[in-house]
């Protein structure tokens, strides 16, 4: 997919484009949850007029130092930060790095508030690049990143020395202004997609055949649903997930479901299907970096991880309006206004109920499906999210050139 290419002559444009570096551990052909949604926004920021570089760690030797993806040139640093030692000497090697090519960018996009923000903020004073970072929902203040122990820069310190900060929760803009931070350089942004996959009759059956001929594992007997679940989860996080699709499976119900992205627990979650004795009817397997054929093929998906999963395939679900149960948590609540719409479990009893009503209704789920969907686009509009983007990269570069 990636092709070497030449870099290219940079323009010289007054406004746009901002010739922007971005940071991240980890980028295509990793495809977990925050990579695609980051390769999503990277697209869309071109179309502002964004001239976007990548820089990240070489995962495998196999991989090339520099490639040409989807019209963006990405660098691969070794040593990939795998462990205490590395982790330093990546930070070490991105920093000399972006010392050296410093002059080709205009600002420097963190996408993690992590120990390689803190590090370039305590390093590479000197440059005078304007740094946007972004900051999860998640995020705990005060805590103590990788790197080199007890000598590591604060990453509090770090983020008040950004120029922006963008964030996917109000709670934590909330939380990151209580911390001194000026709320001007915070800007809340969700963590929106703008692709919808069409999911017509002709499309599901195109899809299921497309599947089975990439892989005989991914067959779909007939008459049988297929639910489907994104994205890296725990153990304990997956058990209802899982004890409610086995005691559907118990009771002769025919299903599949499909579990795409497992990383953590993977040993763990399947001998437990193994003892329940579903292990050809549950599956695991290893990430997918188009989704379209999954969601397309899908009759159900369950989202167990909403903290990671609302990142963006539980999004690209919502835009496709495929039937959905999500995990009642935090970020459930921030993520979508109150709705009788949206489907919901808080344990493995209240998922059966759920999985019970769809198998009855439907017909109903699916209309309610698009209802949610139009719902959700009336509240957050992509446009909306990408213009306080623009806002973002404008007020950069007006910094930049002296203007502000």
């Amino acid at each position: 997919m990636a092709v070497v290419e030449q870099q290219g002559t940079k323009s010289q444009s007054p406004t746009l484009p901002l010739r922007l570096l971005v940071v991240t551990r980890k980028y295509w052909p990793v495809v977990d949850e925050a990579c695609m949604r980051l390769m999503h926004w990277i697209d869309h920021w071109k179309s502002l007029g964004v001239e976007v570089q990548i820089v990240t760690a070489r995962w495998n030797k196999a991989w090339p130092t520099q490639a040409n993806l989807r019209g963006v040139q990405v660098h691969r640093l070794v040593p990939p930060p795998n462990s205490q030692w590395n982790e330093g000497a990546f930070q070490r090697s991105l920093a000399a790095w972006i010392q050296k090519h410093a002059a080709s960018f205009d600002a420097v996009y963190f996408d993690a508030a992590d120990g390689l923000l803190a590090t370039f903020i305590a390093k590479c004073k000197n440059l005078q690049l304007p740094v946007i970072a972004r900051v999860p929902s998640d995020f705990q203040l005060s805590a103590r990143p990788r790197g080199f122990g007890a000598m590591t820069p604060s990453v509090d310190n770090a983020l008040r020395q950004c120029h922006a900060l963008v964030t996917p929760s109000t709670n934590t803009s909330r939380l990151l202004a209580e911390q001194g931070i000026r709320p001007s350089n915070i800007s809340v942004i969700p963590d929106l997609v703008s692709l919808r996959i069409h999911r017509s009759k002709e499309d599901r059956e195109f899809a299921g055949h497309a599947l089975f001929y990439a892989s005989s594992d991914l067959v779909i007997p007939g008459f049988t649903d297929l639910a489907i679940h994104f994205g890296d989860s725990s153990f304990p996080l997956l058990q209802p997930v899982l004890k409610s699709t086995c005691d559907l499976l118990d009771r002769g119900h025919p299903i599949r479901l499909w579990l795409v992205g497992i990383r953590q627990d993977a040993s763990q979650i399947y001998e437990w299907i193994k003892l329940r004795g579903w292990h050809r009817e549950i599956l695991l397997f290893d990430g997918f970096d188009v989704l379209d054929d999954l969601v397309q093929a899908a009759d159900l998906a369950i989202v167990s991880n909403p903290e990671q999963s609302l990142q963006y395939s539980t999004n690209v679900l919502l835009q496709s309006a495929v039937p959905t149960i999500v995990a009642e948590t935090s970020a459930t609540v921030e993520w979508m206004p109150s709705t009788p719409l949206l489907k919901t479990y808080y344990s493995a009893e209240s998922l059966t109920t759920q999985l019970h009503d769809w198998i009855g209704h439907r017909i109903q789920w699916g209309n309610e499906a698009i209802g949610l969907r139009n719902f959700f686009q009336r509240h957050y509009p992509f446009e909306h999210a990408l213009d306080r983007w623009r806002e973002v990269f404008i007020n950069i570069t007006a910094r930049q050139r002296g203007n502000l």
